[in-house]
This record gives structure tokens, C-alpha cells and sequence, in this order.
């Protein structure tokens, strides 16, 4: 009877091992290795952001172009303007200026387009009548061509002077002799930044491959001490090498605290496990003494109650003609009978807790791993 619940504890302690392994590899196998998890996870996101910053940059920029456009630059138009004007005045003061503005107004109109700008040279009616009279050619000087699109301008007249009135006989000092207009269009600006845009989506690019390469290595560096506690919690939880694993300690941080941490607890737990088997070993020594006691005691009950039975008569009449001592006779056999009885039940329960004690015995041995005390435990 009693090596069938030795059988039946020690199923139980498989069946239990057999689920902890398992429960233990499917939580690695759905961990996986550590940078397929949380290393992979922190690169990627860390290069998502990066590159999110790097998105964010060109929106900045694209709004820097937008404020300069509306807020810092709006004067540019007029400053350009003042000196379109002033060009315009020392060409037609030199001898043959309104011949030579043919040739220099194309070069004036480019210059000024590859700074960003539109300009419009428009001479006045006084001005075409005294280079008709004077030249012979009607003065066209750079038609208004506008693009469409958004644009800040600004408009300037070109006014006469007593050098101006040689040649334009007609006017007085102070008339407009023609005007100059200067646009400043914001999608010149707008190509100018989509022409900046790969060149600098490119060494955003490379500046957010080279952060993740460097992260990468660092993080490979400073979570080493983290793989080997991670390495150690791991044979922990499939239960096969007992409390004996320990977790290096490699690093002085918050990882090698941890490990140490657990190290501490490990060591603690398993001195708790040595003792408890101490004492469960003492319990079992116990026990074996007490049954010792009572299977004496036992016997001894039952020499005394046999050799009562056998003083006392047998004849009915002749026990009851010795009155209250066969009395007291009879009570003490039912008293005898009664404790033989209770010292069954004790023996019993001393082969319930035998059991128990091994198999206490036999967990606490696969714990703290130590195969001597396990053969000598096999039933």
C-alpha cells in the first residue's frame, strides 16, 4: 500500500516537469533571440523616428521658405526695384545709352531672373516721342511677360533729372519718364527647395543609417549583461537544472545589480530549500522512531491483553460470582481492545506521513538538484 502513492507522487512530479519544459519552450520560442524582439524593435523604431525628424526638417524648411517669402523678404521687390532703376538711369546718361539699352536690358532682365526675379522696364509716351525724334526707333525696353502664381512686387518710376532733359526736351525736371516693376514669385523659391529636397532627403537618409549602425553596435555592447540574466531566467523557467543556475555578473549597472539581485535571491531560496530538507529529513527520522514506539507499544498491548485473556476464567457463572472485580476485569479488556485499536490508526497515519516525507523529500531533491539524496530516496 505504500509504494502506491510513492508511484502516483513521483507521475505527478513528471507530469509537472513535463508541462513547466513545455510552458517554457513555447515562451521562448514566441520570445525568440533577444535581437529579434526587443533589440529589433528599439533599431526600428529608433530609425522610424529618425526619419520622422528628417520629414519634419523639410516641412520645417518648406515653412522657413514660406515665412522668409511672406515676412522677411517682402521688401526685397522694392530694394530691387531701386536699383533696376538706377541701372536704368546711368545706362541712358551715357552717350547712346537708349541704343545700347537694347542690347544691356536682355542681360539686366537675365541677371535678374537668375536672382529669382521678374522685372518690366516700361518707358512713357514722352520718353518713346524723344527716342523716336532723337534715334529713330520706338524704345520698347522689357515688356511685362508675368508668370502666374503668388508674388510680391513693387513698382518704381523712373523720374527726370536736369541731365535727362538733353534728350527729352519735352519734359521737365521731376516728370516720369517710365517705370520699373520687380516680382518676387514664391514658386521660384519652391523650386529652389524641391531642387535642395533629394540632396537632402539623401543625407538624412545616411544620417539616419549611420545613427541606427551606431546604436545597433552600442546597444549590442551594453545589453550583453541583459542576454546572460535573460539566458539564465531562461533554463530557469524549464525547470531541468534545479536552483543551481546563477546569472554573471558582467557589468556594474543596473543589469549587473539585477543579476546580482537574483544571484542573492537564488541563493537564499536554495539555502530555504536545504533547510526545509534538514528538517523534512529530521521529520522522517522522527517518525521512524515513533513507529518504532508504537509497534512496542502494540506488541506490548498485546501481550498484556493475552495474558488476561488467559488468567481470567472462562466459566460465566464463576466470572460473575467475583462481583465488581470482574468488573473492572471486563472494562479494562474493552479499554486494552480500544487503544490497540488507536494504535492502529497511529501506525497508519506514521505510513500516510512516511509518504508524504518522501515525497517532499524527492521535490526538494529535483530543486536543488543533488542526485545522492535523490537515489537515496528512490522507492
Amino acid at each position: 500500500m505504500a509504494d502506491q502513492p510513492d508511484r502516483a507522487s513521483i507521475e505527478a512530479l513528471h507530469r509537472e516537469a513535463g508541462v513547466t519544459e513545455r510552458r517554457g519552450q513555447s515562451f521562448l520560442q514566441r520570445l525568440g533571440r533577444f535581437d529579434q524582439s526587443f533589440f529589433i524593435r528599439m533599431i526600428v523604431g529608433f530609425l522610424l523616428l529618425t526619419l520622422a525628424v528628417a520629414a519634419a526638417e523639410v516641412g520645417l524648411r518648406y515653412a522657413a521658405v514660406l515665412w522668409e517669402f511672406h515676412r522677411v523678404e517682402r521688401d526685397r521687390p522694392e530694394l530691387a526695384s531701386r536699383d533696376l532703376a538706377e541701372d536704368i538711369r546711368s545706362i541712358m546718361l551715357n552717350e547712346g545709352g537708349p541704343v545700347a539699352s537694347r542690347i544691356v536690358y536682355p542681360i539686366l532682365e537675365r541677371n535678374f531672373r537668375r536672382a529669382g526675379l521678374r522685372i518690366a522696364v516700361e518707358p512713357s509716351e514722352d520718353t518713346r516721342t524723344a527716342i523716336e525724334r532723337i534715334y529713330g526707333f520706338t524704345p520698347e525696353g522689357i515688356p511685362p511677360d508675368w508668370p502666374e502664381g503668388t508674388f510680391n512686387q513693387a513698382t518704381l518710376e523712373v523720374r527726370a533729372d536736369q541731365a535727362c532733359l538733353a534728350c527729352h526736351a519735352d519734359s521737365q525736371v521731376g516728370d516720369a519718364l517710365g517705370t520699373v516693376t520687380v516680382r518676387d514669385y514664391l514658386d521660384g523659391r519652391l523650386d529652389d527647395w524641391r531642387d535642395e529636397l533629394p540632396l537632402t532627403a539623401t543625407v538624412n537618409l545616411a544620417k539616419a543609417g549611420i545613427h541606427t549602425v551606431i546604436l545597433f553596435l552600442l546597444l549590442r555592447v551594453l545589453m550583453a549583461p541583459l542576454l546572460s540574466l535573460r539566458s539564465a531566467v531562461a533554463r530557469l523557467s524549464k525547470g531541468t537544472s534545479g536552483l543551481n543556475i546563477r546569472a554573471e555578473v558582467a557589468s556594474a549597472d543596473e543589469f549587473g545589480e539585477l543579476a546580482h539581485d537574483l544571484n542573492s535571491f537564488l541563493d537564499r531560496i536554495t539555502e530555504l530549500m536545504a533547510e526545509l530538507r534538514r528538517t523534512t529529513h529530521r521529520t522522517v527520522t522522527l517518525n521512524t522512531r515513533l513507529t518504532h514506539l508504537t509497534r512496542d507499544t502494540r506488541e506490548q498491548l498485546e501481550r498484556v491483553e493475552t495474558g488476561l485473556n488467559e488468567a481470567l476464567p472462562s466459566d460465566e457463572a464463576e466470572w460473575r460470582a467475583r462481583g465488581p472485580e470482574g468488573a473492572r476485569l471486563t472494562r479494562v479488556l474493552r479499554e486494552l481492545h480500544e487503544l490497540r485499536h488507536h494504535v492502529q490508526g497511529i501506525e497508519s497515519l506514521e505510513e500516510r506521513l512516511d509518504d508524504a516525507a518522501d515525497d517532499g523529500q524527492r521535490l526538494l531533491d529535483r530543486l536543488l538538484q543533488d542526485p545522492d539524496h535523490q537515489r537515496s530516496f528512490e522507492p
